[in-house]
């Protein structure tokens, strides 16, 4: 992070049901939530599929959280 940037990391969370984004923002020693997203999945992976499948897979997920 940039030192003056109040604008934290975003986090992701790519699950079986759904991609999950959350970012953080400073205010002096405290972080605190500045978005959230939850994105469903058009169709849940199997258990175990994501380990199968490419990183492809999710782009429509990620690419509606912006």
């Amino acid at each position: 992070m940039i030192r003056g940037n109040r604008t934290g990391w975003i986090g992701v969370d790519i699950g079986t049901h759904s991609v999950k984004l959350a970012q953080v923002e400073r205010h002096g020693s405290r972080l605190e939530l500045r978005d959230a997203a939850i994105v469903p999945r058009r169709h849940p992976w199997a258990k175990d599929a994501g380990l199968e499948t490419s990183p492809g897979e999710s782009l429509e997920e990620l690419t509606v959280g912006r």
